[in-house]
Formats: C-alpha cells, sequence, structure tokens
C-alpha cells in the first residue's frame, strides 16, 4: 500500500492533498499537543465531523509551516489573512473524499493500516523498528485511543486509494499531441512586398477639433505623474573619494594583500553531451573529428542547444571529471569521450582563457579608488551628525552644503524617478527611500536625513510639488499632431496593401503588382513560429502560420509600412526530431490531464459533500489557541 501511496504522487493536486495529509498527521500526536481534547463540533461535512481538537491543531501546523519559511502570523493575524478559512476548506476538501470513499465502498484492509503505522518514524525506536509501547505511549500524551487512530489512518490510506484511482492513469494517443507540438519546429519561406505610405497624396492636416479629441481619448498616454521640486546633498562615498591622494605604496600593499581579487581564472566556453555508452560517445566523437559540432549532433537527438551548450565555465562551474578534461586542453576542438557518472562525456570547446593575472599598474586605478572611497565613508557619520545639527538649529541646506564642501544639487523629479525634463541633472540616487520621501515631504517641511543602500546618504529638501495632470493641449500639440500623422500614413500603407492583395486574388500576379507599384518582391529566409526577426514583423510571420502554402495575405507591419505575402514553402523537422519532441510531452500531457479530471472530480465531491462551519466552535478554538 505504501509503495501504491508513493506511485500515486503524479499529480500536482495530489501532492497538494499528500502535504495536507502530512499537517494532519502533525495534528494526530506526531509532536507536541497544545490543546486539551474536546468534543466541540466547529464543521460537519457529510457523515463526518471536524472537532476543536483537530481544527485546532491543523491550524496550528499551518502557522508552524508558515513559521519555517520565515513567516511568523500570531492567531490574529492569521485570521485576519484568511489562514483558518483556509485550513477549513483543506479539511472540507479531504473529509468530502473520506465520504465518498464510503459511498463507494472503500476501506483500507487491516493489512494495508498496519503497513502504514509501523512505517511512521514516530513510532519507531533507533534502530528503525517499530516499538509498540512507543506508540502507545505517543498516542497516550495525545488523548487519543489506539482505535481512533487506526480509524483515522484506515480513512486516510482510503483516500489515498481513491486520489491514485482518480488521478492518474490518464493515456493519451500520439495523435493528440502531434497535430499542434509536431509543428513546433516547422519553417515557412515567404515572398513579399512590403509596401509604405503614398508620397503622391498629402494627408490632410488634423483640425484642431480632431488634435483635442485624440488627446481627451488618450489622456491616460499624456498624463504626466506627480512632480516634485527637489533640493538635496548627496554624501555619496564615491562622489567624495579623492584617489589622486592615494599614495603608490598604499596601493602596492593593498594589491598584494588582495591578489586573489586580481587572479583570473580559467573558462573554457563547452558544449557537452552524455551518452548513455561508450559506443555511441565514440561515434560522436568521429563526427566531431570529420568537422561537425554538437549542435548537429543534439539536433538529431532532440536536444534544444540550450541543453549543450554550458556557455563560458570556470573549473569550480563543473564537476570534477568534466573540468578535468576541459580544462586538460589547451586548445579549441573536441575533448573525449571520458566516462562520468552519469555515462560517457563528449565536449566540445568553443573558446579558451587560461588564468592569468592583472598587473599592478592596471589595477593601480580601481585600487586608488577603493581606498579613497573606503576612507570616504568613514567621513560620513561625521559629516550626518553636523547636517543633522544644522537642520535642528535652522540652517538651510545652501549653507551646511557649503560646510561640507558638497555642492547642493536641484532639480524636478517625478513619481516614476525620472528627471523633468529629461537631461537637466545628474540624476538622483537609485534608493526607493529617496524618491518615496520626494514624495511624502510637503515644501516647508525640514528637510529630510535619508541612508542610502550604497552606504551612502542624502539630505534631501521639497520646495515645490504638482499633482499628476494631464498638459495643456498647447504643451502636447505638436506630439500627437506627429502621432496623429504618423498613423494616418500606416492607413494609407495598409489602403494599398488591401487594394495590391484584392488585384492577386483577382488574378494578377505578385510580381506584376508590385512591378505596377514600382516595388519589387523580396523572399524571406525560413522563419520560424514564434521566433522574432528583423527581416519582417511578428504580426506578419504569425499570420503566414495561419494560411495555406501558395495562399497569400495583407498586414500591417512595424512603423508605417504594410505587407502582401505568400506561403511559398513550408519546411518540415525531420520526423525523428517531432517523434523525439511527442515521446517527452505526452507525459507531462498525461499528467495535466490526471490534473484536470482529479479538480473535475473534487469539484463534484466538494458540490456533493460541503462543509457545514460551525463559526462558534471555530472562535472558541481559535481562542484556546490565543491563551496557549
Amino acid at each position: 500500500m505504501l509503495q501504491s501511496m508513493r506511485l500515486m504522487v503524479k499529480s500536482w493536486v495530489a501532492k497538494a492533498l499528500i502535504a495536507l495529509l502530512v499537517l494532519s498527521f502533525a495534528a494526530w500526536g506526531i509532536g507536541d499537543m497544545f490543546i486539551s481534547r474536546t468534543e466541540s463540533v466547529v464543521a460537519t461535512v457529510g457523515e463526518r465531523e471536524v472537532d476543536s481538537y483537530a481544527f485546532a491543531n491543523a491550524f496550528h501546523a499551518r502557522l508552524e509551516h508558515f513559521a519555517r519559511s520565515g513567516q511568523e502570523f500570531d492567531v490574529a493575524e492569521a485570521v485576519r489573512l484568511g489562514i483558518d478559512q483556509a485550513v477549513l476548506d483543506e479539511i472540507g476538501g479531504r473529509l468530502a473524499l473520506d465520504n465518498a470513499a464510503v459511498a463507494l465502498g472503500l476501506s483500507a484492509p487491516d493489512s494495508a493500516v498496519s503497513e502504514e503505522i509501523t512505517a511512521r518514524p514516530a513510532f519507531q525506536d533507533a534502530a528503525g523498528r517499530f516499538d509498540p509501547s512507543r506508540y502507545a505511549r505517543v498516542l497516550s500524551i495525545n488523548n487519543m485511543s489506539q482505535k481512533e487512530f487506526e480509524e483515522t489512518v484506515r480513512f486516510d490510506v482510503s483516500r489515498s486509494a481513491l486520489i491514485n484511482a482518480v488521478a492518474s492513469g490518464s493515456i493519451l494517443p500520439r495523435s493528440f499531441a502531434t497535430p499542434i507540438y509536431g509543428r513546433l519546429g516547422e519553417k515557412r519561406i515567404l515572398s513579399y512586398v512590403a509596401i509604405g505610405p503614398s508620397l503622391d497624396q498629402p494627408l490632410p492636416r488634423p483640425t484642431e477639433g480632431e488634435i483635442a479629441a485624440y488627446l481627451a481619448e488618450n489622456e491616460s498616454v499624456y498624463r504626466r505623474p506627480a512632480e516634485a521640486d527637489i533640493a538635496f546633498l548627496w554624501i555619496n562615498p564615491e562622489r567624495l573619494a579623492e584617489p589622486a591622494l592615494v599614495s603608490e605604496e598604499q596601493a602596492r600593499v593593498d594589491y598584494d594583500l588582495d591578489l586573489d581579487l586580481y587572479s583570473i581564472p580559467a573558462t573554457r566556453t563547452l558544449r557537452q553531451i552524455v551518452f548513455e555508452t561508450e559506443s555511441e560517445a565514440a561515434a560522436a566523437r568521429t563526427r566531431l573529428d570529420t568537422g561537425e559540432t554538437l549542435l548537429d549532433i543534439s539536433g538529431e537527438l532532440g536536444l534544444g542547444p540550450e541543453t549543450v551548450s554550458l556557455g563560458r565555465v570556470t573549473p569550480d562551474g563543473l564537476a570534477p571529471e568534466l573540468a578535468e578534461a576541459a580544462f586538460g586542453a589547451t586548445d579549441t576542438g573536441p575533448v573525449g569521450p571520458f566516462r562520468t557518472a552519469f555515462g560517457w562525456a563528449v565536449q566540445e570547446i568553443v573558446a579558451l582563457e587560461e588564468a592569468a593575472t592583472v598587473p599592478f599598474e592596471e589595477a593601480r586605478e580601481d585600487i586608488a579608488l577603493r581606498i579613497a572611497t573606503a576612507a570616504a565613508m568613514d567621513r560620513i557619520p561625521d559629516m550626518l551628525a553636523r547636517a543633522e545639527d544644522g537642520i535642528a538649529a535652522g540652517e538651510s541646506l545652501e549653507n551646511i552644503g557649503a560646510v561640507l564642501g558638497i555642492e547642493l544639487d536641484t532639480l524636478t523629479v517625478d513619481a516614476n524617478g525620472r528627471i523633468v525634463p529629461p537631461g537637466a541633472g545628474e540624476g538622483i540616487p537609485d534608493d526607493p527611500d529617496f524618491l518615496t520621501s520626494a514624495f511624502d515631504l510637503l515644501p516647508g517641511d525640514d528637510p529630510d536625513v535619508i541612508t542610502l543602500d550604497n552606504d551612502g546618504a542624502a539630505i534631501l529638501r521639497v520646495d515645490a510639488s504638482r499633482e499628476s495632470h494631464v498638459p495643456p493641449l498647447e504643451e502636447v500639440r505638436e506630439r500627437i499632431l506627429a502621432t496623429l500623422e504618423s498613423e494616418a500614413r500606416a492607413a494609407s500603407a495598409l489602403a494599398a496593401a488591401e487594394s495590391a492583395e484584392a488585384r492577386i486574388s483577382a488574378g494578377e500576379s505578385m510580381e506584376s503588382v508590385a512591378g505596377f507599384l514600382g516595388l519589387e518582391v523580396s523572399q524571406s529566409e525560413p522563419l520560424q513560429r514564434y521566433a522574432p526577426t528583423a527581416e519582417l514583423p511578428t504580426a506578419v510571420v504569425n499570420r503566414a502560420f495561419m494560411i495555406a502554402p501558395g495562399e497569400h495575405a495583407f498586414g500591417e507591419g512595424a512603423g508605417e509600412n504594410a505587407y502582401v505575402f505568400r506561403v511559398d514553402e513550408v519546411v518540415s523537422e525531420d520526423s525523428d526530431v517531432i517523434d523525439g519532441r511527442i515521446e517527452q510531452l505526452l507525459p507531462t500531457l498525461e499528467r495535466m490531464m490526471d490534473d484536470e479530471v482529479f479538480q473535475a472530480f473534487s469539484r463534484a465531491v466538494n458540490a456533493e459533500y460541503p462543509i457545514l462551519v460551525n463559526r462558534s466552535g471555530v472562535e472558541a478554538a481559535l481562542g484556546l489557541l490565543s491563551e496557549s
């Protein structure tokens, strides 16, 4: 029975239920109890009841689960977050399945119950053997009789059998996946004509009414976020640093002490495939020696480039036997085959760099900056203390900045952190607390001292602020006018493409229509579904995969161009690659089908056996938890 339970955990839905069982096991005495046993009923599900003891322990187990992940809640906070209802819903779902199991006549035999109990670590001695005295003691501590506990386990095993029966075993034919997933790698070659807007027909200039109407319809596009005019002293360690004052001797001492920082490890840009047998690996090596690459071989095996290409790696980034092979080679090219823990590996070194050390002369500038920055950081606490004293005494930021030797920055910033207008200043500290303070302070408030993430600080004053607003039409007129004219040109190009496609549909060739327009027909490279390409807009490529070979269509593209295009050729993948992909996908699709079936079954069972909650009983149980 235990083995069948393990096999049952194929579906994520089933896993969620098993997780619930684990929580309920915790509530059955595998740990310290914290509430005395009562017979108060907090909920009813069909023929099953939930007493305050079971609910309180499940609730406590849930809080413990959150605590282990770093989220601690007291009872009141958990109730505000709805955790009590989530626990009731989970218990209700479990007991609804229990009712369904009973209705179907499912009941675990004594042998299955015994196997489940004796396998529990909580009831075993130090040698891992079931200890009857320990079993009795644990149940006694938790005020639970053996009969009660064994009946609970019987329900769990029966429920697991029901889950296993419902949520596993879907078998899908290959024909289910082939129409969709069999064509993922298909490519298409198009003939196309790019049609721009007509230059012979001047576009009508939008009227003032049309410009105003456009702004009214697109306020969200032109709305400006809130803005603040700010002045601030930026006490930045790198700004304060004076690397020119660092002597040659200081820099040399630092370099010698931290020589590891200037040591560059050896790297290899690597491809790798691990084969099951030595003969397969040897055959691959032979092909590499004749000029093929592992990428060529990977396609035949149904492996994606991302699986084969390991990228730029160091010795520490590889298993010892892989690192020994890759970094034992002193030139690019194939390596192997050699045995690994997972099979026989063949590598292909695309590029390599040997270990090196950055000379002191090249590192000196960075070393001086680091030493000077560290010295500047030591000065910041005293500078902040002086600034805070000045603020308390009513000094202006201008005066404080002069005393500290820091220039006062003044600029306008919006709520998104953008400088207004762009380029009007050097920028603001890249720290969310700074921007938050800029829009929390009001004009006239005392300056705010903000500690920044980079160990620096800022002293901020707000001189003026403005709410989010739509700018006057005069400020955005030219921008709107340019947008409307561009849209009109794009519409003109699309109309021309539609007219050209109608002529082709009427029997003219694409070449003759293109010639009439003074344009040329181009042919694309093989295009893949959903793969971005600089040659044609995504909308055109997507549309090309919706029509049959020989058919044509038109569509708008990026910018102001439109396109008329025809599918010339469909380039299908190798049948072995398609078969390999389907073979890999079917188990996943079957698990998804299992999940869908189980969710439908669970909804039906929960509807037939709804949970009826006694809220006063729940409140009483929560009250006892709060007191414990």
